[in-house]
């Protein structure tokens, strides 16, 4: 029999190989536990050995919020700048229509271009300009003539109906008007009498060389002043003052005409072929349509009168009170 002593001593032998044994095995994938109270670097709570100075982190730990003092400042992720873009120019606004007319009035009235220029002594109704030029000064008026004794068909009341053919000739002007836009011009008993007397007056009168169809004969006594009537307007107050003269009107009159002076050729105009022979002259087509030197000028009055082979038709800026 062995000593008690002795078997204590083999347990604790026993005991002593068998925990040897078990820390002698390797860590599973070749790791060594650490020893107690040690943590490798990098996992929370690591600390080196020995005493840590106050504040010390270890490498790669940073606390929340921290920044090294001298580290790079962080940075925006790099977006690359955008393309640089062409302008776009602004449209450019079509060329304007070509006008020849209004181009050769801009060279005429250019800097330095020379004046415009008109014959000596070139009429005008009362209170007109010529454009571009001063305004004529007005001379001290003569003293008053006294108006010539009234005569029958003067008073608005006494003046004749108006015929059928003047009153045609007077339509077919309003209805060219209006087909070219134009609104019909009131068609006056005074202007009527007016155009029919003078076409009656061409139609009878003696043959006046040099006189055209605005000239009026020496026939008229009272009721109206004779005159030859010519190419540069002189006598153009003879034409003004005859719806005066011959009826209560007093406006300025304005009159297109066809047929000379004691002229028959023996064919008798109508309406339409008096119109056509007015549109084939540009200067009397522009006083029917308001075109030209006649563009800013209203008419408000018109009378028409036609006989064998002459014809007229009277034209006035202001309202004939009695039509």
């Amino acid at each position: 029999m062995s000593r008690p002593g002795s078997v204590v001593r083999l347990v604790a032998l026993a005991v002593l190989a068998s925990a040897c044994v078990r820390d002698s095995r390797p860590a599973p994938n070749g790791y060594a536990p650490p020893p107690p109270g040690y943590h490798p670097q990098g996992n929370p709570g690591y600390a080196p050995p020995g005493d840590a100075p106050p504040g010390y982190a270890p490498p790669g730990y940073a606390p929340p919020g921290y920044a090294p003092p001298h580290g790079p400042a962080p940075q925006a992720p790099y977006s690359p700048p955008p393309a640089p873009t062409t302008p776009t120019p602004p449209a450019t606004p079509p060329p304007a229509p070509h006008d020849p007319l209004t181009t050769l009035l801009g060279q005429l009235l250019a800097p330095g271009a020379p004046p415009l220029t008109f014959p000596q002594g070139f009429p005008l109704p009362p209170g007109w300009q010529i454009p571009g030029t001063p305004a004529p000064t007005t001379p001290t008026p003569p003293p008053p003539v006294p108006p010539p004794p009234a005569q029958p068909g003067h008073a608005p009341g006494t003046l004749p109906p108006i015929a059928a053919r003047a009153l045609e000739l007077a339509n077919t002007i309003n209805a060219y008007r209006q087909q070219n836009g134009l609104p019909p011009i009131p068609i006056t008993r005074a202007l009527t009498h007016v155009a029919e007397t003078h076409v009656r007056d061409l139609a009878s009168a003696a043959k006046r060389p040099g006189c055209n169809a605005h000239s009026w004969s020496d026939r008229g006594g009272q009721s109206w002043s004779g005159c030859c009537y010519t190419a540069d307007h002189a006598q153009a107050q003879c034409m003004w003052k005859k719806p005066a003269e011959l009826t209560h009107y007093t406006s300025t009159g304005f009159e297109i005409a066809i047929g000379q002076p004691g002229e028959n050729t023996g064919y008798v105009l109508d309406s339409s072929r008096a119109l056509e022979l007015w549109k084939s002259s540009a200067l009397h087509h522009d006083v029917i349509l308001n075109r030209a030197t006649w563009q800013s000028t209203t008419w408000r009055a018109m009378g028409a009168g036609i006989i064998d082979s002459h014809a007229a038709v009277w034209f006035a800026k202001d309202p004939d009170p009695t039509p």
